[in-house]
């Protein structure tokens, strides 16, 4: 079960790296979430209107709408790219193309689609819309700045828009620019729930705005990471030592060199969760004694830490799996990779796979309830997820090994759908691995 610290009881901490949320969630985490709820709601008003627009269009192009609606994006992909072989102008296509592009988060062919859709039909406040949440996403930041301009100018009365265009200043640092842009959204539209969302945006951007402050002072460089920690740390040394070996080891397994990455070293709980409140306002409570970002790695110091285990090798585990997700990030660019194998691989290698807090659940989750389950599931559903996740990869790298996996991470990166990658790269159907793999986990595949 997951487990919600206290300072009473934080030394008790099992398997404390596990993060509740995904690693790739990154900031401001209010406005997607915020985004998401809009986006239920209004799924179903989607799908009846796109089912009697495209009325008279193309079956495959309704049931490509379809499938996108019930969030089955790989499906869609293959449903709707063959007819962009003989409508490579058609803007509404396009649309839908990038819609499912962004589902799979390969947001820079998202991108790539919306921006042809928003030029054919520069009227349509959802194309322009969509395509600058896909550059925001692509971390095209000045493009994603840009084109929210040029829509606002096109569409001046759109609060969507102009909420999304501060969240973007936000992002790129221009906090002034984006408290201003919220103080305009607020004169529009001074409903309550309006109120809430320009206050909570004010909250974040205090702490962004002093996020700089809160970081431990002492810098110590190395030719491929620098960390910060705090005077007297008694954690520090082996806090290097273990981030340089989980370095040398991840890079080793996915073949490339991890570098360019800061790691902050926060010397007790209360700094630590300052600093990660900051990270992740969304959290009411955190779950884990590491956090990491692209290219940001935040670890409560081993030196403040009581455990039943050695100290040495709770911290080995936990810097392993967030190491590993440094590098799925930096392999793929933060794109394509669904959530159970991110955690999956960062599981297998940090060497813990959820079976102390959790066991795979019976029958399994889907891929769809999978996703859910770590994004919205219940403690206990969450739990249930990683001990899925890493026995699916644990199978994974046992029988395919982990250069054929490294192949697949490339091709989700580019943008293929995961059951046509997973087909080209492994020799079978996904549907044959998602049927086999609790027998095969118990068969001998297990670490």
């Amino acid at each position: 079960m997951a487990y919600s610290p206290t300072p009473e009881t934080r030394h008790q901490l099992p398997h404390s790296h596990t993060p509740i949320r995904p690693y790739y969630h990154t900031l401001p985490v209010c406005y997607n979430i915020l985004v998401m709820k809009i986006r239920r709601l209004l799924i179903g008003v989607l799908l009846l209107i796109s089912l009697q627009a495209w009325a008279g269009e193309a079956p495959d192009l309704t049931a490509g709408i379809i499938l996108i609606g019930q969030a089955d994006y790989a499906a869609a992909l293959t449903t709707l790219l063959p007819l962009a072989v003989n409508n490579p102008d058609d803007a509404e296509l396009h649309y839908w193309l990038g819609r499912a592009y962004y589902g799979q988060r390969v947001y820079h062919l998202a991108a790539q689609h919306l921006a042809i859709a928003a030029d054919r039909d520069a009227r349509n406040l959802d194309y322009c819309r969509w395509h600058a949440r896909a550059l925001r996403k692509a971390n095209a930041l000045t493009d994603a700045l840009a084109a929210y301009a040029v829509y606002l100018q096109r569409f001046p009365e759109s609060n969507s828009l102009l909420s999304e265009y501060a969240a973007t200043r936000a992002a790129v640092g221009d906090f002034p620019g984006a408290r201003e842009s919220f103080a305009q959204l607020l004169a529009r539209d001074p409903s309550p729930a309006t109120r809430a969302t320009v206050d909570a945006w004010n909250a974040l951007l205090d702490g962004l705005a002093k996020q700089a402050t809160l970081e431990p002072p002492y810098p110590h460089e190395t030719k491929y990471f620098t960390l910060r920690y705090a005077p007297h740390d008694r954690g520090v040394n082996l806090a290097i030592a273990e981030v340089e070996a989980a370095r040398q080891q991840i890079s080793g397994a996915f073949g490339l060199e991890v570098s360019g990455f800061r790691v902050l070293l926060f010397p007790t709980w209360s700094s630590y969760a300052r600093y990660a409140h900051v990270l992740l306002p969304d959290y009411t409570a955190l779950h884990a004694a590491a956090i990491s970002l692209p290219g940001l790695l935040v670890l409560w110091s081993p030196g403040d830490w009581t455990t039943a285990q050695p100290v040495e090798d709770e911290f080995r585990g936990i810097v392993r799996h967030e190491m590993a997700h440094l590098a799925i990030a930096q392999r793929t660019h933060g794109e394509g990779i669904p959530t159970w194998l991110n955690e999956g691989l960062a599981c297998y290698y940090g060497g813990w796979g959820g079976t102390a807090s959790g066991q795979p659940p019976t029958p399994p989750f889907t891929l769809r309830a999978l996703e859910r389950a770590f994004t919205l599931g219940t403690p206990d559903e969450t739990a249930q997820a990683y001990a899925q996740a890493f026995a699916m990869a644990t199978v994974l790298v046992k029988q395919r090994g982990i250069t054929s996996l490294l192949r697949l991470l490339d091709m989700l990166a580019a943008g293929a759908p995961l059951p046509d990658a997973y087909q080209q790269v492994c020799g079978e159907p996904l549907d044959t691995f998602l049927a086999e793999w609790p027998k095969r986990y118990r068969e001998g595949n297990r670490p």
